[in-house]
């Protein structure tokens, strides 16, 4: 029998909406990760309030998102972040762009960042490669399911993607920088 959770909900998720590009782009980028039908409930599980606690410090995502069994299983996503050279290649390239750090500020998000973020060799959107050829996330969920990315994965994914529609400065946050460090 199912347990159900009355965590977060993401409605949006279940029609399909896209209220900005980035957020298309973040679905997108989750999508293709799919294996056996997982995305499709994850997507159910952030519709139906599955997940019941998120936090994010720094490049670290835990969640917790109640599973079919009791008790919630704890999913935890570390994101890359870009080091060395090509940190300041980027930050510098962002800042030969004010614009763009005016427009994140004012909670939208300019097409040409993730061409920035390309060109430099990093991912602005999670299932990238970095040049060992690793992704660029690390995903873990204590669930029993052995698949890279779980349902409960996926729902955090997505939930995440949503938050990131509403405040796109959580992109780069979750990369390791700031507004303030771009403003320089």
């Amino acid at each position: 029998m199912p347990v159900f959770a009355a965590g977060f909900k993401y409605p949006d998720l279940r029609a399909g909406t896209l209220r900005t590009w980035w957020g298309g782009r973040w679905r997108e980028e989750v999508a293709s990760k799919d294996l056996a039908g997982r995305y499709s409930r994850g997507r159910a599980y952030a519709v139906q309030g599955q997940m019941t606690a998120l936090s994010i410090a720094g490049n670290v995502v835990s969640a917790k998102v109640q599973g079919a069994r009791a008790g919630a299983y704890e999913v935890e996503l570390v994101f890359k972040r870009p080091e060395g050279a090509r940190r300041e290649k980027l930050i510098s390239a962002i800042r030969a762009k004010p614009a763009i750090v005016a427009r994140l500020a004012a909670r939208d998000m300019p097409m040409e960042l993730e061409s920035i973020f390309r060109e430099t060799g990093c991912s602005l959107f999670p299932g990238g490669r970095t040049d060992d050829g690793s992704y660029d996330v690390t995903v873990s969920c204590s669930c029993p399911d052995y698949a890279a990315v779980c349902k409960h994965s996926f729902a955090v994914l997505l939930a995440l993607g949503e938050e990131i529609s509403a405040h796109p400065a959580l992109a780069l946050s979750l990369r390791g920088l700031s507004l303030d460090e771009l403003c320089g």
